[in-house]
Protein backbone atom coordinates (compact mmCIF):
# COMPACT_ATOMS: atom_id res chain seq x y z
CA UNK A 1 0.00 0.00 0.00
CA UNK A 2 1.49 3.48 -1.03
CA UNK A 3 1.25 5.56 2.33
CA UNK A 4 2.09 8.83 0.61
CA UNK A 5 0.17 11.07 -0.67
CA UNK A 6 -0.22 11.15 -4.73
CA UNK A 7 1.32 14.69 -5.29
CA UNK A 8 3.70 13.80 -2.38
CA UNK A 9 4.73 10.75 -3.75
CA UNK A 10 5.14 11.94 -7.61
CA UNK A 11 7.79 14.87 -6.14
CA UNK A 12 9.70 12.35 -4.08
CA UNK A 13 10.08 10.07 -7.19
CA UNK A 14 11.25 13.61 -9.58
CA UNK A 15 13.79 14.61 -6.51
CA UNK A 16 15.38 11.08 -6.92
CA UNK A 17 15.43 11.28 -10.40
CA UNK A 18 16.57 14.58 -10.72
CA UNK A 19 19.70 13.25 -7.92
CA UNK A 20 20.81 10.33 -10.22
CA UNK A 21 21.06 13.20 -12.79
CA UNK A 22 23.21 15.17 -11.25
CA UNK A 23 25.32 12.06 -9.70
CA UNK A 24 25.66 11.04 -13.41
CA UNK A 25 26.54 14.74 -14.93
CA UNK A 26 28.66 14.95 -11.48
CA UNK A 27 30.98 11.97 -13.27
CA UNK A 28 30.75 12.64 -16.86
CA UNK A 29 34.32 12.99 -18.95
CA UNK A 30 34.90 16.90 -17.91
CA UNK A 31 35.07 16.10 -14.19
CA UNK A 32 38.19 14.79 -12.34
CA UNK A 33 37.00 12.38 -9.06
CA UNK A 34 38.92 13.13 -6.11
CA UNK A 35 42.30 11.82 -5.51
CA UNK A 36 43.41 9.43 -3.24
CA UNK A 37 46.48 9.82 -0.96
CA UNK A 38 49.11 7.15 -1.35
CA UNK A 39 52.19 6.94 0.40
CA UNK A 40 55.27 8.62 -0.92
CA UNK A 41 58.33 8.54 0.49
CA UNK A 42 60.47 11.20 -1.58
CA UNK A 43 64.50 10.50 -2.12
CA UNK A 44 66.76 11.51 0.88
CA UNK A 45 68.83 14.13 0.26
CA UNK A 46 71.56 13.57 -0.18
CA UNK A 47 71.03 9.65 -0.70
CA UNK A 48 74.85 8.69 -0.73
CA UNK A 49 77.10 9.48 2.10
CA UNK A 50 80.85 9.29 2.69
CA UNK A 51 80.93 9.26 6.36
CA UNK A 52 85.18 10.49 6.87
CA UNK A 53 86.28 8.97 10.57
CA UNK A 54 88.83 11.03 11.80
CA UNK A 55 92.82 9.55 12.47
CA UNK A 56 92.53 9.64 16.29
CA UNK A 57 89.10 9.05 17.09
CA UNK A 58 86.70 6.22 16.46
CA UNK A 59 83.90 7.41 15.29
CA UNK A 60 82.36 10.36 13.02
CA UNK A 61 78.65 12.10 12.74
CA UNK A 62 77.30 12.83 8.96
CA UNK A 63 75.34 16.09 8.19
CA UNK A 64 71.80 16.71 8.12
CA UNK A 65 69.41 14.24 5.92
CA UNK A 66 66.27 15.63 4.86
CA UNK A 67 63.66 13.38 3.65
CA UNK A 68 59.97 14.45 2.82
CA UNK A 69 56.59 12.04 2.60
CA UNK A 70 53.13 11.64 2.68
CA UNK A 71 49.92 8.92 2.92
CA UNK A 72 51.94 7.53 5.72
CA UNK A 73 49.98 6.72 9.03
CA UNK A 74 52.87 8.33 11.02
CA UNK A 75 56.47 9.45 10.72
CA UNK A 76 58.65 6.87 8.97
CA UNK A 77 60.60 4.29 10.06
CA UNK A 78 64.45 4.37 9.71
CA UNK A 79 66.63 1.25 10.49
CA UNK A 80 70.30 0.20 9.61
CA UNK A 81 72.55 -2.66 8.12
CA UNK A 82 76.22 -2.90 8.44
CA UNK A 83 78.37 -4.76 6.57
CA UNK A 84 81.90 -4.10 8.49
CA UNK A 85 83.13 -3.22 11.46
CA UNK A 86 81.68 -0.66 13.29
CA UNK A 87 77.63 0.46 14.62
CA UNK A 88 76.01 3.21 12.65
CA UNK A 89 72.75 4.96 14.64
CA UNK A 90 70.52 7.89 13.62
CA UNK A 91 70.64 10.42 16.22
CA UNK A 92 69.48 14.29 16.19
CA UNK A 93 66.25 13.27 14.56
CA UNK A 94 62.93 15.51 14.34
CA UNK A 95 59.89 15.57 12.66
CA UNK A 96 57.47 18.14 11.24
CA UNK A 97 53.78 18.58 8.94
CA UNK A 98 51.75 16.33 9.03
CA UNK A 99 52.64 12.50 7.91
CA UNK A 100 49.12 12.18 5.73
CA UNK A 101 49.07 15.20 4.17
CA UNK A 102 53.04 15.83 3.70
CA UNK A 103 55.57 15.53 6.43
CA UNK A 104 59.87 15.75 6.69
CA UNK A 105 61.64 14.39 8.79
CA UNK A 106 65.72 15.53 9.64
CA UNK A 107 68.25 13.29 10.80
CA UNK A 108 71.88 12.61 11.36
CA UNK A 109 74.13 9.46 11.20
CA UNK A 110 76.59 8.47 13.74
CA UNK A 111 79.26 5.73 12.83
CA UNK A 112 81.56 4.27 15.57
CA UNK A 113 84.26 2.01 15.25
CA UNK A 114 85.02 -0.01 17.72
CA UNK A 115 88.42 1.13 18.53
CA UNK A 116 89.33 4.41 16.95
CA UNK A 117 93.02 2.32 15.66
CA UNK A 118 90.63 -0.26 13.40
CA UNK A 119 91.11 1.21 9.67
CA UNK A 120 89.12 -1.07 7.69
CA UNK A 121 86.20 0.31 6.13
CA UNK A 122 82.59 -0.34 6.26
CA UNK A 123 79.25 0.23 4.28
CA UNK A 124 75.69 0.43 5.56
CA UNK A 125 72.13 0.39 3.91
CA UNK A 126 69.83 2.98 5.52
CA UNK A 127 66.33 2.09 5.03
CA UNK A 128 63.43 4.95 5.47
CA UNK A 129 59.84 3.13 5.14
CA UNK A 130 56.07 3.60 6.46
CA UNK A 131 52.70 2.91 4.83
CA UNK A 132 49.27 3.48 5.51
CA UNK A 133 47.51 0.47 7.42
CA UNK A 134 43.91 1.67 5.55
CA UNK A 135 45.60 1.33 2.16
CA UNK A 136 47.49 -1.85 2.40
CA UNK A 137 50.85 0.37 0.76
CA UNK A 138 53.26 0.85 2.08
CA UNK A 139 56.74 3.21 0.61
CA UNK A 140 60.23 2.99 1.04
CA UNK A 141 63.64 4.76 0.38
CA UNK A 142 67.53 3.79 1.14
CA UNK A 143 70.76 6.07 1.63
CA UNK A 144 74.03 3.79 0.89
CA UNK A 145 76.50 5.33 3.50
CA UNK A 146 80.49 4.46 3.19
CA UNK A 147 82.22 4.68 5.99
CA UNK A 148 85.86 5.02 6.29
CA UNK A 149 89.33 6.23 8.26
CA UNK A 150 91.19 8.81 6.92
CA UNK A 151 94.35 7.25 6.11
CA UNK A 152 97.86 8.54 5.75
CA UNK A 153 97.93 10.37 2.60
CA UNK A 154 101.21 12.19 0.69
CA UNK A 155 100.53 13.41 -3.17
CA UNK A 156 102.69 15.52 -5.08
CA UNK A 157 102.43 18.53 -7.75
CA UNK A 158 104.34 16.17 -10.21
CA UNK A 159 105.39 12.64 -10.96
CA UNK A 160 108.76 14.29 -12.35
CA UNK A 161 110.78 17.17 -11.99
CA UNK A 162 113.12 18.02 -15.27
CA UNK A 163 115.63 20.72 -14.38
CA UNK A 164 118.00 22.04 -17.27
CA UNK A 165 121.49 23.84 -16.97
CA UNK A 166 121.40 26.81 -19.68
CA UNK A 167 125.04 26.58 -21.78
CA UNK A 168 128.30 27.70 -20.17
CA UNK A 169 126.51 27.29 -16.57
CA UNK A 170 126.49 24.83 -13.81
CA UNK A 171 123.35 25.57 -12.01
CA UNK A 172 120.26 25.04 -12.89
CA UNK A 173 116.99 27.10 -12.80
CA UNK A 174 114.70 26.59 -9.08
CA UNK A 175 112.01 24.01 -9.35
CA UNK A 176 109.05 24.23 -7.47
CA UNK A 177 107.62 20.97 -5.85
CA UNK A 178 104.37 20.91 -3.72
CA UNK A 179 103.97 18.12 -1.32
CA UNK A 180 100.51 17.30 -0.30
CA UNK A 181 99.82 15.32 3.16
CA UNK A 182 96.83 14.13 5.38
CA UNK A 183 96.85 11.93 8.45
CA UNK A 184 100.34 12.12 9.34
CA UNK A 185 101.96 12.48 12.83
CA UNK A 186 104.27 15.16 11.77
CA UNK A 187 105.24 16.59 8.03
CA UNK A 188 106.89 14.25 5.77
CA UNK A 189 110.57 13.63 5.79
CA UNK A 190 112.31 13.80 2.62
CA UNK A 191 115.87 12.03 1.27
CA UNK A 192 117.71 11.17 -2.40
CA UNK A 193 117.97 7.60 -3.26
CA UNK A 194 119.55 6.28 -5.84
CA UNK A 195 121.13 8.98 -7.37
CA UNK A 196 123.32 8.00 -10.76
CA UNK A 197 124.95 10.64 -12.89
CA UNK A 198 127.97 13.54 -12.30
CA UNK A 199 125.65 16.07 -10.96
CA UNK A 200 123.79 16.84 -7.79
CA UNK A 201 120.07 17.79 -6.40
CA UNK A 202 119.83 20.57 -3.96
CA UNK A 203 116.73 20.03 -1.84
CA UNK A 204 115.07 23.10 0.28
CA UNK A 205 112.13 22.55 2.71
CA UNK A 206 109.84 25.81 2.04
CA UNK A 207 106.57 27.23 3.07
CA UNK A 208 104.68 25.07 5.13
CA UNK A 209 100.38 25.26 5.11
CA UNK A 210 98.12 23.65 7.48
CA UNK A 211 99.05 20.86 9.44
CA UNK A 212 100.41 17.12 9.52
CA UNK A 213 96.87 15.86 9.29
CA UNK A 214 95.79 18.01 6.40
CA UNK A 215 98.82 20.31 4.97
CA UNK A 216 101.33 20.78 2.42
CA UNK A 217 104.88 22.06 2.14
CA UNK A 218 106.56 23.48 -0.67
CA UNK A 219 110.24 22.21 -1.48
CA UNK A 220 112.81 24.28 -3.88
CA UNK A 221 114.96 22.05 -6.31
CA UNK A 222 117.71 22.83 -8.19
CA UNK A 223 120.58 21.13 -9.97
CA UNK A 224 124.03 21.24 -9.98
CA UNK A 225 126.64 19.57 -12.50
CA UNK A 226 129.78 20.46 -13.89
CA UNK A 227 129.66 17.82 -16.80
CA UNK A 228 126.18 19.02 -18.46
CA UNK A 229 126.88 16.38 -21.21
CA UNK A 230 125.70 13.20 -18.69
CA UNK A 231 122.13 12.75 -17.37
CA UNK A 232 121.60 12.97 -13.68
CA UNK A 233 118.70 11.11 -12.46
CA UNK A 234 117.58 10.66 -8.45
CA UNK A 235 114.61 9.32 -6.67
CA UNK A 236 113.43 12.14 -4.33
CA UNK A 237 111.51 9.97 -1.37
CA UNK A 238 109.20 11.45 1.12
CA UNK A 239 108.05 9.51 4.00
CA UNK A 240 105.20 9.79 7.00
CA UNK A 241 103.84 7.67 9.29
CA UNK A 242 100.48 7.38 11.88
CA UNK A 243 101.67 5.76 15.49
CA UNK A 244 98.29 5.15 16.13
CA UNK A 245 97.30 3.45 13.45
CA UNK A 246 100.64 1.56 12.82
CA UNK A 247 100.81 3.29 9.32
CA UNK A 248 103.62 4.31 7.44
CA UNK A 249 102.95 6.18 3.73
CA UNK A 250 105.83 7.37 1.35
CA UNK A 251 106.12 8.65 -2.14
CA UNK A 252 108.80 8.47 -4.74
CA UNK A 253 109.54 11.93 -7.30
CA UNK A 254 111.78 11.80 -10.35
CA UNK A 255 114.57 14.07 -10.42
CA UNK A 256 116.26 14.42 -14.07
CA UNK A 257 119.68 16.82 -14.46
CA UNK A 258 120.61 18.00 -17.31
CA UNK A 259 122.32 19.86 -19.89
CA UNK A 260 120.07 22.64 -21.54
CA UNK A 261 117.98 20.64 -24.57
CA UNK A 262 118.73 21.27 -27.88
CA UNK A 263 117.11 21.31 -31.01
CA UNK A 264 113.63 22.46 -32.14
CA UNK A 265 110.10 22.48 -29.86
CA UNK A 266 108.04 19.91 -31.11
CA UNK A 267 104.09 20.41 -31.50
CA UNK A 268 101.45 17.28 -31.70
CA UNK A 269 99.06 16.48 -34.67
CA UNK A 270 100.41 18.14 -37.35
CA UNK A 271 99.91 16.58 -40.85
CA UNK A 272 103.15 15.91 -42.89
CA UNK A 273 100.94 16.99 -45.84
CA UNK A 274 102.65 14.14 -48.12
CA UNK A 275 102.09 10.13 -48.59
CA UNK A 276 104.71 8.05 -50.80
CA UNK A 277 103.08 5.47 -52.38
CA UNK A 278 106.03 4.84 -54.61
CA UNK A 279 109.38 6.38 -55.96
CA UNK A 280 111.32 3.18 -56.53
CA UNK A 281 114.54 4.55 -54.72
CA UNK A 282 116.99 2.30 -53.06
CA UNK A 283 117.06 2.95 -49.30
CA UNK A 284 118.49 1.01 -46.56
CA UNK A 285 119.09 0.82 -43.07
CA UNK A 286 122.32 0.18 -41.18
CA UNK A 287 123.23 0.09 -37.61
CA UNK A 288 126.37 1.49 -35.29
CA UNK A 289 127.55 0.67 -32.04
CA UNK A 290 125.59 -0.86 -30.31
CA UNK A 291 122.60 0.17 -32.03
CA UNK A 292 119.70 -2.18 -32.63
CA UNK A 293 116.93 -0.93 -34.93
CA UNK A 294 113.72 -2.36 -36.47
CA UNK A 295 110.85 -0.80 -37.95
CA UNK A 296 107.91 -1.40 -35.93
CA UNK A 297 104.02 -0.75 -35.72
CA UNK A 298 103.87 2.26 -33.79
CA UNK A 299 103.60 5.69 -35.48
CA UNK A 300 101.99 9.09 -34.88
CA UNK A 301 98.22 9.43 -35.24
CA UNK A 302 98.49 11.91 -37.81
CA UNK A 303 100.88 10.77 -39.90
CA UNK A 304 100.55 8.46 -43.24
CA UNK A 305 101.60 5.12 -42.70
CA UNK A 306 101.53 2.64 -39.48
CA UNK A 307 105.14 1.95 -39.09
CA UNK A 308 107.73 3.78 -37.80
CA UNK A 309 111.94 2.92 -36.61
CA UNK A 310 112.85 2.06 -33.23
CA UNK A 311 116.45 2.27 -32.32
CA UNK A 312 117.63 1.23 -29.33
CA UNK A 313 120.69 2.01 -28.21
CA UNK A 314 124.05 3.14 -25.14
CA UNK A 315 125.30 6.62 -26.12
CA UNK A 316 127.15 6.40 -28.90
CA UNK A 317 125.44 4.16 -30.88
CA UNK A 318 123.15 4.74 -34.25
CA UNK A 319 121.75 4.29 -37.16
CA UNK A 320 122.63 5.21 -41.00
CA UNK A 321 120.09 6.09 -43.33
CA UNK A 322 121.07 6.26 -46.87
CA UNK A 323 118.73 7.51 -50.26
CA UNK A 324 120.24 10.11 -52.45
CA UNK A 325 117.85 12.44 -53.52
CA UNK A 326 117.91 16.12 -54.03
CA UNK A 327 117.40 18.89 -52.07
CA UNK A 328 116.36 21.86 -54.33
CA UNK A 329 113.33 24.10 -53.34
CA UNK A 330 113.34 22.32 -49.75
CA UNK A 331 113.96 24.85 -46.75
CA UNK A 332 113.21 22.72 -43.88
CA UNK A 333 113.54 19.20 -42.46
CA UNK A 334 110.32 17.52 -40.77
CA UNK A 335 110.41 14.12 -38.77
CA UNK A 336 108.09 12.50 -36.22
CA UNK A 337 109.96 11.66 -32.71
CA UNK A 338 108.93 9.64 -29.93
CA UNK A 339 111.29 9.74 -26.41
CA UNK A 340 112.52 7.08 -24.27
CA UNK A 341 110.53 6.42 -21.25
CA UNK A 342 112.66 6.50 -18.59
CA UNK A 343 115.98 9.23 -20.17
CA UNK A 344 116.75 12.61 -22.24
CA UNK A 345 117.96 11.58 -25.27
CA UNK A 346 119.96 13.89 -27.52
CA UNK A 347 119.82 12.56 -31.16
CA UNK A 348 123.10 13.53 -33.44
CA UNK A 349 121.94 14.20 -36.90
CA UNK A 350 124.73 14.12 -39.44
CA UNK A 351 123.59 14.40 -43.20
CA UNK A 352 126.25 13.60 -45.67
CA UNK A 353 125.85 14.70 -49.41
CA UNK A 354 127.49 12.45 -52.27
CA UNK A 355 130.89 13.78 -52.25
CA UNK A 356 131.39 13.22 -48.76
CA UNK A 357 130.47 16.81 -47.05
CA UNK A 358 128.68 16.83 -43.74
CA UNK A 359 126.21 18.86 -41.74
CA UNK A 360 125.22 18.11 -38.39
CA UNK A 361 122.38 19.62 -35.73
CA UNK A 362 121.06 18.11 -31.85
CA UNK A 363 117.85 17.34 -31.26
CA UNK A 364 116.96 16.62 -27.63
CA UNK A 365 113.82 14.27 -26.72
CA UNK A 366 112.34 14.66 -23.42
CA UNK A 367 112.01 11.67 -21.13
CA UNK A 368 108.67 9.99 -21.75
CA UNK A 369 108.26 12.09 -25.01
CA UNK A 370 105.00 11.13 -26.84
CA UNK A 371 104.68 11.51 -31.03
CA UNK A 372 105.60 14.83 -31.56
CA UNK A 373 106.32 16.76 -35.14
CA UNK A 374 109.82 18.55 -35.26
CA UNK A 375 110.34 20.88 -38.39
CA UNK A 376 113.96 22.25 -38.86
CA UNK A 377 115.02 24.94 -40.98
CA UNK A 378 117.66 24.50 -43.47
CA UNK A 379 120.12 26.87 -41.94
CA UNK A 380 119.81 25.71 -38.53
CA UNK A 381 120.40 21.38 -39.97
CA UNK A 382 123.07 22.87 -41.98
CA UNK A 383 121.81 21.46 -44.96
CA UNK A 384 123.32 24.76 -46.95
CA UNK A 385 127.08 23.42 -46.60
CA UNK A 386 126.18 20.26 -48.53
CA UNK A 387 126.29 20.18 -52.26
CA UNK A 388 122.45 19.96 -52.94
CA UNK A 389 121.96 16.11 -52.64
CA UNK A 390 121.22 13.77 -49.67
CA UNK A 391 123.03 10.99 -49.68
CA UNK A 392 122.78 9.66 -45.94
CA UNK A 393 121.63 10.31 -42.61
CA UNK A 394 123.31 9.24 -39.06
CA UNK A 395 121.19 9.73 -36.35
CA UNK A 396 123.89 8.85 -33.33
CA UNK A 397 122.00 8.80 -29.61
CA UNK A 398 123.66 11.45 -27.07
CA UNK A 399 123.49 12.04 -23.42
CA UNK A 400 122.88 9.13 -21.24
CA UNK A 401 125.46 7.72 -18.71
CA UNK A 402 127.62 5.00 -20.22
CA UNK A 403 125.93 1.20 -20.18
CA UNK A 404 122.74 2.49 -20.28
CA UNK A 405 120.28 1.56 -23.36
CA UNK A 406 117.21 3.72 -24.41
CA UNK A 407 114.92 3.29 -27.08
CA UNK A 408 113.38 6.40 -29.30
CA UNK A 409 111.27 6.39 -32.24
CA UNK A 410 111.20 8.10 -35.61
CA UNK A 411 109.01 8.65 -38.61
CA UNK A 412 108.30 10.37 -41.60
CA UNK A 413 111.96 12.20 -42.25
CA UNK A 414 110.83 14.50 -45.32
CA UNK A 415 112.26 18.31 -46.54
CA UNK A 416 110.19 20.57 -47.96
CA UNK A 417 108.73 24.52 -47.91
CA UNK A 418 106.18 26.23 -46.21
CA UNK A 419 103.47 24.77 -48.51
CA UNK A 420 104.84 21.29 -47.40
CA UNK A 421 106.56 18.12 -48.11
CA UNK A 422 108.56 17.92 -51.57
CA UNK A 423 110.36 14.66 -50.68
CA UNK A 424 110.05 11.66 -48.51
CA UNK A 425 113.69 10.60 -47.43
CA UNK A 426 112.65 7.62 -44.68
CA UNK A 427 109.01 6.93 -43.75
CA UNK A 428 109.50 3.06 -43.35
CA UNK A 429 106.08 2.31 -44.50
CA UNK A 430 107.53 -0.48 -47.65
CA UNK A 431 104.92 -1.93 -49.68
CA UNK A 432 104.14 -5.54 -48.48
CA UNK A 433 103.64 -6.74 -52.21
CA UNK A 434 105.15 -4.64 -55.23
CA UNK A 435 103.07 -6.76 -57.44
CA UNK A 436 102.13 -7.55 -61.59
CA UNK A 437 99.89 -9.31 -63.27
CA UNK A 438 98.96 -10.37 -67.14
CA UNK A 439 102.48 -10.55 -68.05
CA UNK A 440 104.01 -7.00 -67.39
CA UNK A 441 107.41 -6.80 -66.93
CA UNK A 442 109.86 -4.33 -65.43
CA UNK A 443 113.27 -2.96 -64.47
CA UNK A 444 114.91 0.31 -63.09
CA UNK A 445 115.87 3.18 -64.84
CA UNK A 446 118.23 6.01 -63.82
CA UNK A 447 116.99 8.26 -66.69
CA UNK A 448 114.27 9.84 -63.84
CA UNK A 449 112.52 13.41 -64.70
CA UNK A 450 114.64 16.59 -64.25
CA UNK A 451 111.94 17.99 -61.50
CA UNK A 452 112.51 14.43 -59.51
CA UNK A 453 114.33 14.06 -56.46
CA UNK A 454 115.34 10.59 -56.62
CA UNK A 455 117.61 9.12 -58.86
CA UNK A 456 115.68 5.84 -59.82
CA UNK A 457 112.43 5.23 -61.88
CA UNK A 458 110.82 1.86 -62.85
CA UNK A 459 109.94 0.72 -66.17
CA UNK A 460 107.04 -1.21 -67.15
CA UNK A 461 106.55 -3.32 -70.32
CA UNK A 462 103.29 -4.60 -71.63
CA UNK A 463 100.43 -5.00 -73.79
CA UNK A 464 97.98 -5.72 -71.45
CA UNK A 465 98.17 -6.36 -67.55
CA UNK A 466 99.33 -4.51 -64.76
CA UNK A 467 101.19 -3.88 -61.96
CA UNK A 468 100.62 -1.93 -57.89
CA UNK A 469 101.56 -2.20 -54.41
CA UNK A 470 100.15 -3.61 -51.29
CA UNK A 471 100.05 -2.17 -47.81
CA UNK A 472 99.46 -2.78 -44.58
CA UNK A 473 97.87 0.55 -44.02
CA UNK A 474 98.01 3.96 -45.79
CA UNK A 475 96.39 6.38 -43.43
CA UNK A 476 95.25 9.36 -45.06
CA UNK A 477 94.13 11.53 -42.01
CA UNK A 478 91.61 14.47 -42.34
CA UNK A 479 91.85 12.79 -46.19
CA UNK A 480 89.85 16.07 -48.61
CA UNK A 481 88.59 14.21 -51.64
CA UNK A 482 87.87 17.37 -53.06
CA UNK A 483 91.60 18.76 -53.07
CA UNK A 484 93.64 15.50 -52.58
CA UNK A 485 95.43 14.64 -55.55
CA UNK A 486 97.15 11.05 -56.97
CA UNK A 487 99.83 12.33 -58.32
CA UNK A 488 102.64 10.57 -60.70
CA UNK A 489 105.13 10.97 -63.15
CA UNK A 490 104.94 8.83 -66.41
CA UNK A 491 107.44 9.45 -69.22
CA UNK A 492 109.34 7.59 -72.38
CA UNK A 493 106.50 5.99 -73.80
CA UNK A 494 106.81 3.94 -76.76
CA UNK A 495 103.03 4.60 -78.14
CA UNK A 496 99.95 5.67 -76.87
CA UNK A 497 97.58 4.08 -74.43
CA UNK A 498 95.27 4.01 -71.41
CA UNK A 499 96.36 3.38 -67.96
CA UNK A 500 93.46 2.66 -65.57
CA UNK A 501 94.31 3.47 -61.99
CA UNK A 502 92.66 2.31 -58.80
CA UNK A 503 92.71 2.35 -55.31
CA UNK A 504 91.42 0.03 -53.02
CA UNK A 505 90.95 0.16 -49.08
CA UNK A 506 90.47 -3.15 -46.37
CA UNK A 507 86.92 -4.23 -46.71
CA UNK A 508 86.52 -2.17 -50.02
CA UNK A 509 84.42 0.43 -48.04
CA UNK A 510 84.05 3.81 -49.05
CA UNK A 511 83.89 3.27 -52.48
CA UNK A 512 87.72 2.90 -53.05
CA UNK A 513 87.30 -0.57 -55.23
CA UNK A 514 88.63 -1.74 -58.84
CA UNK A 515 84.96 -0.90 -60.15
CA UNK A 516 85.35 2.39 -59.43
CA UNK A 517 89.45 3.11 -61.10
CA UNK A 518 89.48 5.62 -63.66
CA UNK A 519 90.89 5.80 -67.12
CA UNK A 520 93.19 8.77 -68.61
CA UNK A 521 94.50 8.86 -71.63
CA UNK A 522 98.72 8.56 -72.41
CA UNK A 523 100.14 10.07 -75.44
CA UNK A 524 103.69 8.64 -76.78
CA UNK A 525 106.71 10.78 -76.12
CA UNK A 526 109.91 10.60 -74.42
CA UNK A 527 109.06 14.03 -71.56
CA UNK A 528 108.19 13.42 -68.45
CA UNK A 529 104.12 14.04 -68.04
CA UNK A 530 102.37 14.49 -64.54
CA UNK A 531 98.63 12.73 -64.27
CA UNK A 532 96.79 13.92 -61.41
CA UNK A 533 93.77 12.83 -60.23
CA UNK A 534 91.62 13.91 -57.72
CA UNK A 535 90.63 11.23 -54.57
CA UNK A 536 86.87 11.85 -55.24
CA UNK A 537 87.29 10.14 -58.87
CA UNK A 538 88.14 7.20 -56.94
CA UNK A 539 86.07 6.52 -53.74
CA UNK A 540 82.85 9.12 -51.47
CA UNK A 541 84.22 9.15 -48.16
CA UNK A 542 87.23 10.15 -46.53
CA UNK A 543 86.68 8.67 -43.32
CA UNK A 544 87.41 5.44 -44.26
CA UNK A 545 90.77 6.50 -45.46
CA UNK A 546 91.61 7.05 -41.82
CA UNK A 547 90.46 3.53 -39.46
CA UNK A 548 93.24 1.68 -38.81
CA UNK A 549 91.74 -1.19 -37.49
CA UNK A 550 88.87 -3.67 -39.20
CA UNK A 551 87.74 -2.11 -42.70
CA UNK A 552 89.00 1.02 -44.13
CA UNK A 553 92.64 3.02 -44.77
CA UNK A 554 94.48 2.33 -48.36
CA UNK A 555 95.58 -1.44 -48.78
CA UNK A 556 96.05 -1.26 -52.05
CA UNK A 557 96.83 1.27 -55.10
CA UNK A 558 97.19 -0.31 -58.72
CA UNK A 559 97.38 0.00 -62.59
CA UNK A 560 96.62 -1.77 -65.70
CA UNK A 561 97.39 -0.96 -69.50
CA UNK A 562 94.82 -0.61 -71.50
CA UNK A 563 93.92 -0.13 -75.07
CA UNK A 564 97.55 -0.85 -76.22
CA UNK A 565 98.03 -1.76 -79.87
CA UNK A 566 100.93 -3.54 -79.22
CA UNK A 567 103.39 -4.29 -76.00
CA UNK A 568 104.10 -0.97 -74.53
CA UNK A 569 106.84 0.21 -72.36
CA UNK A 570 107.16 3.44 -70.29
CA UNK A 571 108.86 4.69 -66.58
CA UNK A 572 107.10 5.81 -64.09
CA UNK A 573 107.84 7.79 -60.88
CA UNK A 574 107.46 9.21 -57.39
CA UNK A 575 103.93 8.38 -57.44
CA UNK A 576 102.77 10.23 -54.17
CA UNK A 577 98.90 11.37 -52.71
CA UNK A 578 99.16 15.02 -52.14
CA UNK A 579 97.30 16.72 -49.59
CA UNK A 580 95.50 19.36 -49.77
CA UNK A 581 96.78 20.81 -53.18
Amino acid sequence: MNLLPRPFASTLAGLVLLGMLLLLTACDDDTVAPRVTVPEIDEPQPAEVLLEVPTDEAGATSEEITVEYRGLDGPPDIDATVDGPGSLEVTNRSNSGDPFDGGTTTFALAFTYPEASTIDPSQATITISGGSAELNRTASQTINVDAQKVLPELSASAESVTLEIPEDQTTSETRELVISYRALDEAPSFALANVEGPGAFVITEGATEGSPADGSTTFEITYESADVTVETTADLVFEGANALLELEESLTVGLTGSGELFGVDGQAGVLTGFLNVADYEERTITDLGTATSQIVTDAPTVASGSKSLSLAGETGSGVTLANTIALDGADRFTFYARGDAGAIVDLVWTFRDDAGAEAEFTQSLERGQPWLFFEVPAADAGLDALNGTLAEVDVEIQRPAAGTSVEVFLDDLSFGDADGTIVSFFDFDDTTNPYTFGGVSNDFTTGVATESAGTRARTYTGEGGGFGFNYDVLRLPEADLANDVLQLRIGDISEDFTLFIFLETRGFVGGFNFDNGIETGVVAGADWQTIEVPLSDFGDDPSTLVETNGDGALSNVGFEIRNANDEVTFALDDIVIRRGN
